[in-house]
C-alpha cells in the first residue's frame, strides 16, 4: 500500500513539473513573438488556417493578393500537448508617398492559425523550427516565400542586394550598363532607344479595383517592369513601384492580357524591357 501511495506522489509530482515546464514555454515563445509581425510563407485567405508541423497546409484556402494577406500581427500564443495557436490580425499595405515604402496597417481583420504537433515541444528552439515551417522568419524568406513579380521590389526594400541587380533564380534580370541584356532562354532584349522603336499598345483593357480599394476609395499608380517579346506578348512582369491593398495583384493580372505592336530593330521584332504605369483612379 505505501508502494503505491509512493508511486502516485511521484507520477503527481512529475505532472506538476511537466506544466510549469509547459507554462514556461508558453511564455518564452510568448515573450519572442506576440506584438511581432510574421510574413506567412502563403498568403491564405481563410480566417482560420491549421497547419501541420511541418508547415504542410491542412485547410483548403485559396491565396489572396500579397500586400493582404501576407502579413499577420501576433497578439497571443496558447501551447498545448497538441497544438500550437496563434491569434491575430491581419495588416494591410499601402504606399506610403512620404516614405516610398509600402506601409502596414490593421484593417479589423482576425486570423487564427493552429499548427498540430506531432508530440509536445520540448524546447524554445523546437517552437521556433515549427515556426519557421509556416512562416517566412528572415529576410531571405521573406524574399524567396513571395510571388515571382515581388521579389526584385523586395529585396531591394529589405536591402539585400542593390537597385541595379536582379534576385538570383529570378526570371528577369536587371538591365545592365549596355543596351542589350540576356532572357532567361539567352533571347536578347533591348532597351527602347536610337534604332529600337517602341512597341505601341494594340489592346489594353482597364485592369479592375480590387473589392478592399473600392470600399476604400483607394487609388493610386502601380508601377511594373515587364518585357514586350517579339510576338507583342508581355512576359517577366516584376513589381518596380508597389501601390497595395490588392491593386498590384490586380495590375498584374490586367496587363498579361495586354497586346502590342512589337518594338523593331533595324525593322526586325525584338523584345524590350520597359516600364509601364497602371492607373487606378475614380472618376467623378
Amino acid at each position: 500500500m505505501k508502494q503505491t501511495l509512493k508511486v502516485l506522489v511521484f507520477v503527481g509530482l512529475f505532472a506538476v513539473s511537466i506544466g510549469a515546464s509547459a507554462e514556461d514555454l508558453e511564455k518564452t515563445i510568448n515573450n519572442e513573438y506576440k506584438g511581432r509581425v510574421l510574413v506567412l510563407r502563403h498568403p491564405l485567405t481563410a480566417d482560420s488556417l491549421e497547419y501541420d508541423a511541418s508547415g504542410a497546409i491542412l485547410t483548403k484556402s485559396a491565396e489572396g493578393p500579397w500586400t493582404m494577406f501576407g502579413r499577420f500581427q501576433t497578439e497571443k500564443i496558447k501551447l498545448s500537448q497538441s497544438e500550437l495557436e496563434l491569434k491575430g490580425h491581419r495588416l494591410n499595405y499601402r504606399f506610403d508617398e512620404k516614405t516610398k515604402h509600402p506601409t502596414p496597417f490593421r484593417d479589423g481583420r482576425e486570423l487564427k492559425l493552429k499548427i498540430r504537433l506531432s508530440h509536445p515541444i520540448a524546447s524554445a528552439d523546437e517552437a521556433r523550427e515549427i515556426l519557421d515551417h509556416v512562416f517566412a522568419i528572415n529576410p531571405e524568406d521573406v524574399v524567396k516565400s513571395a510571388p515571382l513579380p515581388w521579389q526584385h521590389y523586395l529585396a531591394i526594400d529589405l536591402k539585400l542586394i542593390p537597385d541595379d541587380k536582379a534576385v538570383q533564380g529570378s526570371n528577369l534580370p536587371a538591365l545592365a550598363t549596355g543596351e542589350v541584356l540576356k532572357g532567361p532562354d539567352g533571347a536578347e532584349i533591348y532597351r527602347v532607344r536610337a534604332g529600337v522603336t517602341a512597341p505601341k499598345a494594340i489592346y489594353q483593357p482597364e485592369p479592375e479595383f480590387s473589392e478592399e480599394a473600392r470600399k476604400a476609395h483607394y487609388q493610386g499608380v502601380v508601377g511594373l517592369t515587364v518585357v514586350i517579346d517579339k510576338n507583342g506578348l508581355v512576359q517577366d512582369i516584376r513589381i518596380a513601384r508597389p501601390l497595395g491593398m490588392g491593386l498590384d495583384e490586380q495590375a498584374l493580372n490586367g496587363i498579361k492580357t495586354w497586346k502590342f505592336q512589337p518594338a523593331t530593330r533595324d525593322g526586325q521584332a525584338v523584345a524590350v524591357q520597359v516600364n509601364i504605369e497602371v492607373s487606378f483612379a475614380f472618376f467623378k
